[in-house]
């Protein structure tokens, strides 16, 4: 994974930018996501949120649930 942005937990690879791991791929059984944007460096956070929120909105309007948080993270 050299050279690319990956995601873990205390378990191992969630994933990275363009693929789940198979241990966290989303499936018909899946009750919890976890959604994470990446965007370039400098990209407006103001927009990031409201696109944020517009995918949370539309995540539920098709599969029902609702959103336990939404945050963003700068680095």
């Amino acid at each position: 994974m050299s050279g690319k942005v990956i995601l873990a937990d205390d378990e191992g690879i969630i994933g990275n930018t363009v693929s789940d791991s198979e241990r966290t791929k989303v499936t018909t059984a899946t009750n919890r996501i976890l959604l994470v944007i990446c965007a370039p460096a400098g990209y407006d956070a103001a927009v990031l949120r409201q696109h944020t929120a517009l995918i949370a909105q539309r995540l539920i309007a098709w599969n029902g649930g609702q959103v336990d948080e939404l945050a963003l993270l700068i680095a």
